[in-house]
């Protein structure tokens, strides 16, 4: 199938969502370049605070984001979710002191969480399956982008311009940098506002005809799902009618607690966990930091160069994903990770010049970076949104992303502290073995979801109706090996 043999209306509708992911990524970079700057502005040194308030007010909307678009559909959902981007934007830009400014961020990391739920819902849920991974990676891909997007805009400050005068006043860079958030939030909205819904949410919701128009607009020619029987007037199904009716239940969060769930439960909280145990958020929040401890002179330069890099590999995560499939790429995304950040522990302790040792650090880095983007980037949320069935969906995507927030927030809590006990070489090899596990788990435990439906991937990880320990699908590697072969 080609992407230029489907309908204009559904890559409008997969950018329109994929603006959130960038302001997404806006968010969580734009202090990277600019956190010196506002500590100063604010009088205040409390940096972990000023970084950590997004993600404490992400992992918030992520537990809010589920139920919101059960009950609105995602695509309300994320137009409702613009609103957050832009107030947090708008209210930190006029921040006159820390309090002020970390209650913007927070309410800039609600969107970011919001959006991290709800961006690959509704593209899994609009895209077709061949090209679902391709499609889905893009809300990586344009993370990377609002990331890249952040440290560029910080370049002002590389050549030491602090901000402008304007009717007397002095503006500060950094009150521009978090301010041009506005633009994506009107931007999404904008777009939103002619997109269609997603089908499988109209046709849980209990409108049949609704979720046929909409997959005829999103999928044209390619709409028809074979082999379903015509129904007694005639007409044909869009959606398989056992799917169709299973969408139309809702379990809530007491669904859970099902045993029938436990491994898609154990596989959605993991994946993003293991996403930020593999370090990747020391790097995006604190490139500059690391860089300039590792002697190079221009750390904003060294953040962007991160950026691009990070960008350049979800891209070609995302040619390779529908092809060579997600546990492969993720496989070999943990080993390299594990290799490069045990090299950079092992740099430190060379007896090379300082500048040397710099320069093969940042090195190494740019390889670890390549490394999650191929794979651990794009690939848990890609799986993330598959294998949760709509039933279930917004608990549990909620729970999951949450999950995730929340040990992002560990990470920006504590690196600190390992950075000043441990030093980079001591905190980067924990890291290291953190993902020699997450790369054991992966192989042991992760189903193959590449170009199946997602009632395949249903059908694959459902487990027996019966009471089982919540722990099962971490104790019987061999039935996992056994049904993905088949």
């Amino acid at each position: 199938m080609a992407p230029g043999e489907l309908p204009a209306a559904l890559w409008v509708a997969c950018l329109a969502a994929l603006l959130g992911s960038l302001q997404y990524g806006y968010a969580i970079g734009v202090l990277n370049t600019s956190l010196s700057a506002v500590l100063d502005s604010l009088d205040t040194d409390d940096d972990s605070l000023l970084s950590s308030a997004v993600v404490a007010g992400a992992a918030l909307g992520a537990l809010c984001a589920g139920r919101l678009a059960d009950g609105l559909g995602p695509r309300r959902a994320q137009l409702l979710n613009a609103l957050p981007f832009a107030l947090g934007g708008a209210l930190a830009a006029v921040a006159r002191g820390p309090a002020a400014f970390i209650a913007a961020r927070a309410v800039a990391g609600f969107g970011a969480g919001a959006a991290s739920l709800l961006t690959p819902r509704y593209i899994a849920e609009i895209s077709v399956p061949a090209l679902r991974g391709r499609i889905g990676s893009m809300h990586q891909v344009f993370i990377n982008i609002g990331i890249l997007l952040a440290y560029l805009a910080g370049i002002p400050y590389e050549r030491e311009f602090s901000g402008f005068n304007l009717r007397g006043q002095f503006v500060a860079w950094w009150r521009v940098m978090v301010g041009l958030q506005l633009l994506p939030a009107a931007l999404q909205a904008v777009a939103l506002l002619g997109s269609p819904e997603s089908p499988v949410w109209l046709e849980g919701a209990g409108h049949s005809e609704a979720a046929d128009e909409a997959f005829l607009a999103l999928w044209g020619p390619y709409a028809i799902v074979p082999g379903v029987e015509e129904e007694e007037d005639g007409g044909a199904g869009l959606l398989d009618p056992a799917a169709a009716a299973a969408a139309r239940r809702k379990e809530g969060w007491g669904g859970l607690a099902k045993p029938e769930y436990r491994r898609m439960l154990s596989l959605s909280l993991l994946l993003p966990l293991l996403q930020q145990a593999s370090g990747i958020n020391t790097v995006i929040y604190y490139s500059s930091l690391v860089f300039l401890r590792a002697g190079l002179k221009s750390p904003i330069l060294g953040s962007i160069l991160v950026g691009a890099i990070n960008l350049a590999f979800t891209g070609v995560a995302s040619a390779l994903m529908d092809r060579r499939g997600r546990k492969p790429l993720l496989q070999v995304s943990f080993a390299g990770m594990a290799v490069s950040l045990a090299a950079v522990a092992a740099a430190g302790a060379l007896p090379v010049p300082p500048i040397a040792a710099g320069l093969l650090t940042v090195a190494l880095m740019l390889i670890y970076v390549a490394f999650f983007a191929i794979g651990c980037g794009p690939i848990p949320w890609v799986v993330l949104s598959e294998i949760l069935p709509p039933r279930i969906k917004g608990p549990a995507a909620s729970l999951a992303t949450a999950a995730g927030w929340l040990g992002n927030l560990a990470v920006t809590l504590s690196f600190d502290a390992l950075l000043s006990r441990l030093g980079v070489g001591g905190a980067y090899l924990l890291y290291a073995l953190l993902n020699v596990g997450a790369g054991w788990y992966v192989s042991a435990h992760l189903v193959e979801t590449k170009m199946k439906s997602l009632q395949e991937i249903e059908e694959m990880l459902l487990l027996p109706p019966r009471a089982a320990s919540p722990f099962e699908p971490l104790l019987q590697p061999r039935a996992a090996a056994a049904q993905e072969a088949s």
